[in-house]
């Protein structure tokens, strides 16, 4: 973690991490970011501590993901103000 002016910024893949932990071995995790600092961080440190399961994406995230889904859940950990929700949550069936 690296501390801004905002406050503290995980940017090694730390939250993708935990919830990783959460959805096992089997599960897949998504972790998208705008910075390709911040992907090249994340994506650094999952595969050197073991996640396999984590696919980080460089991207905005109203589309960076789309051909990944549909999602069983979306969790946002930093501002997602112009997010077209109608657009980003597309359920998975079942």
């Amino acid at each position: 973690m690296q501390q801004s002016p905002g406050g503290w910024r995980s940017s090694g893949g730390y939250n993708a991490a935990l919830i990783a932990e959460l959805v096992g071995p089997d599960g897949l995790v998504i972790s998208v970011d705008i910075d390709p600092f911040v992907t090249e961080r994340a994506n650094r440190f999952l595969a050197e501590t073991g996640y396999p399961h984590v696919k980080v994406v460089l991207g905005d995230a109203e589309h960076a993901a789309d051909e990944l889904g549909p999602f069983d859940v979306i969790l946002v950990t930093i501002g997602a103000w112009d997010c077209p929700w109608a657009a980003c949550w597309r359920p998975a069936a079942g």
